[in-house]
């Protein structure tokens, strides 16, 4: 199914596109909005692989879970699905482990889309895990050995939350969703260490880059 936002001409802002699909800038209420339409492919439309189709367009959150099972049960001798944690709203973080066996080695760790707005992030993500994957099954270099010489763990979506939000209600959400207080929502899970803690670069209640001192 195609999902495609429409609005007046007259809330129109600028066209932004990328990725293969077509974004239209809104403003509702004084705040910049960006929905979108899908342009190139249909939902689950697509077969696993760097040429599947599946990296011409955005996804849709479950779209990537799909995906990744279908990865791991094709190359189930290397692959191993991983759950690597929960949402604040009680969603599962997925990931995928690559390990081509052949005793301790080295472990390299990727995660992508802790800024729900950057959907790019896990498609990139996944086509990393891809690319791995088919150059060691077919011997092609660098990525062969890149494969066999870590252990891999991948884990393309941490903000599904927020992720989620940003393809409902605001193009442009940074955050997750956590209820501070009040009409308060989001924490910005990149910035949310014991260490320095809400510096410069933090965010404010709402989701967008602000000073320090906030969630």
């Amino acid at each position: 199914m195609t999902r495609t936002r429409r609005a007046r001409a007259s809330t129109l802002g600028p066209q932004i596109r990328g990725g293969g699909s077509l974004a239209l800038a809104l403003t509702r209420g004084g705040r910049r909005r960006c929905f979108f339409g899908r342009s190139t492919t249909a939902r689950n439309d697509w077969a696993v692989g760097r040429d599947g189709g599946f990296f011409t367009d955005f996804r849709e959150a479950d779209e990537f879970v799909d995906y990744i099972d279908q990865l791991v049960g094709n190359y189930s001798s290397i692959l191993t699905k991983l759950e690597a944690g929960e949402t604040y709203e009680g969603r599962p973080i997925y990931g995928v482990r690559l390990n081509t066996g052949g005793g301790a080695k080295p472990a390299f760790y990727i995660q992508a889309n802790v800024h729900a707005r950057e959907w790019l992030a896990p498609t990139t993500n996944l086509w990393t895990l891809t690319g791995l994957v088919e150059d060691y099954t077919s011997g092609t270099e660098p990525g062969a050995s890149a494969a066999a010489k870590f252990d891999w763990y991948i884990v393309p979506m941490v903000n599904i939350d927020g992720y989620l939000f940003t393809w409902t209600d605001d193009r442009l959400w940074r955050k997750n969703r956590r209820h501070n207080s009040g009409n308060s929502y989001g924490v910005d899970i990149n910035r949310n260490w014991d260490g320095t803690r809400a510096g410069r670069g933090g965010g404010d209640a709402c989701g967008r880059p602000a000073g320090p001192g906030l969630p």
